[in-house]
């Protein structure tokens, strides 16, 4: 699944608004990269490309550039960049901003539209109106698209007479849920001309190159509906690895990158560099193929809930300021949350001895375990969860992989996987994704009926108090039936030189990176 590059949900999109005029608004940067009049009067340099690393590799981001083809939410670090999604979700705020529509609708129950902005082009020049867009939203949709599991409640889309107005008729009275939906990567619009080795939107920044696993680079779209805002000249992605990223930092050899309360501690003193923090939704978990020998059995699974300590786990990788999780949402998401199901599996290795004998199961027992090679949090990670299911009778034999989502998704390989789930702007898909039968995420299918059920009553209302019955319905059939091993939602950081500037950093979360149309860079990088 996805490394820890990986994050949030809430966190995904942002509206860009940089108030300094574009080429040589004076600003004010602190920390290092020279002396203190120097830094007071660097000026932003609109020329400048940032350098961000991230892994490349296949790991997290899945490599793939056109909407319809894109396999994973660290996709979104670039895709977020050449196409914008159609609306934008304040990750400070939480609140969606008009984007490339300038204002949507729910027009009953089952129908939802938007208003694009008037005269957007894409970045090969042609018009993007009513007709681009539809035409887009059905390649996006349609059956052979990866996002197809989102948007198959759409069963048709109208461009309207006004060349600007987008109609989407839905299968189900979900029409309030869309604009969430839209401001993900199921909001992307590509044009026709757009492939997934040259990807062409209406996004900030135009795609110009890659290098498949090594670098991916990117230049400011002129034309872009709010190119007056955008500070950066353009963007250069180089594969790091998660816990390098921090240290090339340090050094200058990139810019900024991903940082985590793991891998921070070497930056926190240096005056040169400065770190950006926000809440966390992403959580640390261990996936579950339910089809697998005694993953097949709840009892055990359960047992292993009881034989790992959580807490200890997320103080010894994360530090004290994370959460602790119990389920898939964390005690920010109002809605989803489940009070009843916070303390369902207590760390209790007595408890989990008598459980697995109550399944009958005869220990010891083997099991096997996939996370992502050369990340050392999460060897570390897998490494203690293994300690403490050995002393419940369960060895776990630990294999990294360089690629998770061939390994333990495609191939079937491993019995449980040490991974990461982002949180999507629309807060369902978690659900959907992860435990629905067919869940893109769901690697043993599981099909749970309460998941279903539930599913359908958050996605079948646009009553609040029916959606949080659905919740409530799936996400303790989830935590009841043992489905996963939720672990830590830890803070979301980004690292940076200090020449590297904002006046609102919008932190999406690991693998996602941050809102690179509202960055600057100064003439204090040399």
């Amino acid at each position: 699944m996805f490394k820890r590059s990986t994050a949030a949900i809430g966190l995904v999109m942002l509206l860009a608004l940089v108030a300094a005029a574009c080429g040589g608004a004076t600003i004010s940067a602190s920390g290092g990269d020279g002396s203190a009049g120097a830094r007071a009067a660097a000026k932003i340099n609109p020329k400048a490309r940032l350098v961000y690393g991230t892994p490349l590799d296949g790991s997290g981001f899945s490599q793939r550039l056109q909407p319809a083809a894109m396999t994973a939410i660290c996709d979104a670090v670039v895709g977020n960049q050449v196409f914008s999604p159609v609306i934008k979700l304040d990750v400070k705020t939480q609140r969606l901003v008009p984007n490339l529509a300038a204002s949507w609708k729910v027009v009953d129950p089952s129908t939802f539209s938007f208003k694009l902005r008037p005269n957007l082009t894409f970045q090969d020049g042609t018009k993007l109106d009513a007709a681009a867009a539809k035409a887009a939203l059905d390649i996006t949709r349609a059956p052979t698209s990866k996002l197809n599991p989102t948007l198959s409640v759409v069963t048709g889309v109208d461009a309207g007479a006004d060349g600007l107005t987008v109609t989407l008729h839905l299968a189900t009275p979900t029409a309030s849920a869309m604009p969430y939906t839209l401001a993900g990567r199921e909001g992307y619009l590509a044009a026709a001309a757009s492939t997934d080795t040259h990807p062409i939107g209406a996004g900030p920044f135009g795609f110009d190159s890659q290098t498949v696993g090594q670098k991916i680079s990117l230049t400011k779209f002129a034309k872009y509906w709010n190119a007056k805002s955008v500070k950066l000249g353009g963007i250069d992605y180089v594969t790091t690895a998660a816990n390098a990223g921090v240290n090339s930092v340090i050094a200058g050899d990139i810019d900024s990158t991903d940082g985590g309360t793991d891998v921070n501690a070497p930056a926190e003193h240096d005056p040169n560099v400065k770190i950006e923090t926000a809440t966390g939704a992403s959580y640390w978990k261990i996936n579950i193929n339910t089809s697998k020998p005694n993953l097949n059995n709840a009892q055990f699974r359960q047992a292993m809930n009881y034989a790992i300590d959580r807490a200890t786990i997320a103080k010894t990788l994360f530090g004290p300021s994370a959460e602790v999780a119990a389920e898939p949402y964390p005690t920010t998401f109002k809605l989803q949350y489940q009070k009843n199901m916070a303390n369902k599996y207590p760390y209790n290795p007595k408890k989990a001895i008598a459980t697995l004998k109550a399944a009958g199961i005869t220990t010891p027992v083997s099991i096997t375990g996939a996370y992502p090679a050369g990340i050392a949090t999460f060897q570390r990670f897998a490494e203690i969860v293994q300690q403490e299911l050995k002393a419940v009778g369960i060895n776990l034999t630990l294999a990294p992989s360089p690629n998770l989502l061939d390994t333990y998704f495609q191939k079937q390989q491993g019995d449980i996987e040490f991974t990461l789930w982002p949180p999507r702007p629309d807060p369902s898909v978690t659900i959907s994704r992860q435990f629905a039968p067919d869940g893109s995420a769901n690697a043993g299918k599981n099909n749970d009926p309460n998941i279903v059920a539930g599913l359908a009553k958050i996605t079948g209302s646009v009553d609040p108090t029916v959606q949080g019955q659905g919740y409530k319905q799936a996400v303790d059939a989830i935590v009841t039936q043992a489905l996963e091993v939720p672990i830590v939602y830890p803070v979301n950081t980004e690292v940076h030189r200090t020449y590297v500037t904002s006046k609102n950093w919008q932190v999406y979360g690991p693998c996602q990176g941050v809102d690179f149309s509202q960055l600057a860079i100064t003439t204090a990088k040399k």
